[in-house]
């Protein structure tokens, strides 16, 4: 039975895995498990000693790093063999895929194979033993943590600027950076996330998430960083905002996954930079993260990644099917986004070639027909603001809308407004009219179109004040 302060456990590891077992020591001792590792370099003979085996007998679990060294250690194996012999049960942490060696067949492990998802397969780990035995796993230990860290730092002396400088100071200096990154993954990972637990506030994490962009560590920092802030912020923004390695593809998606809300300027930035990189089951996966949770122009930089992800995915219906409903419902209406920039869009996206944006001048038209026709004189203005914005950014979208403007003065709807309130439908039916004639080139139109509807607006403003 575990003690009434928690588990125990032997773990068992080859000595050319010293230091990722260390880090599980270090883990786990932090996280309230009671572990012994046999660190002893010289063993004699064929037997285990008595120290060893009474170590054995008094774990709950015993835990083996499982590597291609592990799997042909002479000592690992009577380790396991004994433990066996005592019908205790045996955990592997695979670090390479060897679910079916002889050594390790059958044993429920951990997959740990990833280094991203090593952090949190340990920690995972840590769950399971606790509940095990019915108890409830505690916040770690702030005092092992630091003391972890200091050891970790004397192991390895180029992480010391980096941990030394969280504990004591304000954190990694810039000219310190390239000594940092030279060391281990598993080491550098343990740093980043230990700090983090210990300290998890933004400096921190974004260390982590230069750690992740560099090297792909400090994926576990990460992504506690999010679950406390919801998107993540600049510090996601700075891990995801570069060019990848293909192996951090996966971990890259799952950060983004991870957001609530979602995090739009880091997730246009990964897009412009690894789009081309991803593999069609990736691919998919982004092009949906895009459209799901539904965005519209008031979120923070929805356009820009709306226009990033045309760019980069223009085959996607779902993407083109975004646009066309931010167009129809009046997103690029002027709040946020105003027409200028719907127009800017499909102006340099005919410059660029860029395929894919049809349905959107299909969309504009319908929205700008629909206003036009709505028989509301702000609607009615709206439209004209979106041909005005065309003729401006010389979006080919123009002639289009410049269509819908032809006899729409003598359609049903206009009748029909007309004849509830002539006074308004004689104005903006000038009004459309030179706007259309002023975006068709005459420019000088645009003068006296301006004034004369400050002339009317004044008349009207004299007769409600006389009235």
């Amino acid at each position: 039975m575990a003690s009434p302060t928690g588990p125990i456990v032997f773990l068992s590891h080859s000595h050319s895995d010293r230091p990722i077992a260390r880090r599980v020591f270090r883990t786990l001792s932090a996280h309230g498990v009671r572990v012994w590792l046999d660190e002893q370099d010289l063993r004699f003979g064929s037997a285990l000693t008595s120290t060893l085996r009474s170590q054995i007998e008094a774990a709950d679990v015993v835990l083996v790093v499982a590597s291609k060294s592990s799997a042909t250690s002479k000592w690992v194996g009577l380790e396991l063999e004994f433990a066996e012999q005592h019908d205790l049960p045996i955990v592997p942490i695979f670090i390479d895929p060897l679910t079916e060696h002889e050594r390790f067949r059958d044993r429920l492990g951990v997959d740990a194979i990833s280094p991203q998802a090593f952090a949190a397969a340990v920690h995972g780990l840590i769950r399971d033993l606790f509940r095990q035995f019915e108890i409830e796993p505690p916040a770690a230990d702030p005092a092992l943590l630091t003391a972890g860290l200091r050891q970790l730092a004397a192991e390895q002396p180029s992480l010391a600027p980096l941990i030394s400088g969280c504990l004591d100071s304000q954190g990694l200096h810039q000219e310190n950076m390239a000594g940092v990154l030279g060391v281990t993954f598993h080491q550098f990972d343990e740093a980043l996330n230990a700090l983090f637990e210990l300290m998890p506030k933004e400096s921190i994490a974004s260390h982590a998430a230069h750690g992740f962009a560099s090297a792909g560590a400090g994926v576990q920092a990460l992504y506690s960083w999010i679950a406390a802030t919801g998107d993540g912020g600049l510090p996601l923004v700075s891990a995801l905002g570069s060019t990848l390695e293909p192996a951090l593809i996966p971990s890259a998606i799952g950060l983004i996954r991870a957001c609530n809300p979602p995090n739009n300027h880091a997730l246009y930035s990964f897009i412009r930079k690894n789009a081309k990189h991803l593999e069609g089951e990736q691919r998919r996966a982004v092009s949906g993260l895009v459209t799901w949770p539904l965005r519209d122009t008031t979120a923070d930089l929805a356009d820009v990644l709306g226009w990033v992800a045309m760019k980069h995915f223009p085959d996607v219906l779902e993407i083109r099917w975004m646009w066309g409903r931010w167009i129809q419902s009046g997103s690029f209406d002027g709040h946020p986004s105003k027409p200028s920039d719907l127009a800017r869009y499909m102006a340099d996206a005919h410059k660029e070639q860029r395929p894919g944006w049809e349905p959107m001048h299909e969309a504009l038209r319908g929205h700008v027909r629909s206003c036009l026709r709505s028989r509301d004189k702000q609607k009615v203005s709206l439209a004209l603001d979106h041909i005005r914005a065309a003729a401006d950014q010389d979006a080919p979208v123009l002639a289009a809308l410049l269509r819908e403007t032809h006899g729409v003065s003598g359609s049903a709807e206009w009748n029909d407004w007309k004849e509830r309130d002539p006074q308004t439908v004689e104005w903006m039916s000038w009004y459309v009219f030179h706007v259309a004639r002023e975006a068709e080139g005459d420019r000088n139109w645009l003068r006296a179109l301006n004034e004369a509807k400050e002339m009317v607006e004044f008349e009207q403003q004299v007769r409600q004040a006389s009235s």
